[in-house]
């Protein structure tokens, strides 16, 4: 049996998968990627506080992170005309 690895994963190339998911966030919700982040490591904010649901908000924390330890620039979100 010969089974290919893109047939039961998903190959994203990053960190241009994860820019396009935190641009997605932040029209949906409308706020800023590096500064909900930056406040959620400073003040322990969570999903409670927000519009967002608790899937979302975990999510958006998490492209965050793997956004910036592959070379993601938070100025490009910036771009996005919040």
């Amino acid at each position: 049996m010969n089974i290919n690895l893109e047939d039961i994963f998903e190959v994203v190339e990053e960190p241009e998968h994860s820019k396009n998911v935190l641009l997605s966030f932040q029209e949906k919700y409308n706020i800023d990627s590096e500064e909900l982040y930056l406040f959620y490591q400073q003040n322990g904010i969570n999903y409670e506080e927000l519009p967002a649901t608790e899937d979302d908000f975990k999510s958006w924390i998490h492209h965050f992170i793997i956004f910036k330890e592959n070379g993601g620039d938070p100025w490009e979100l910036k771009e996005s005309d919040i």
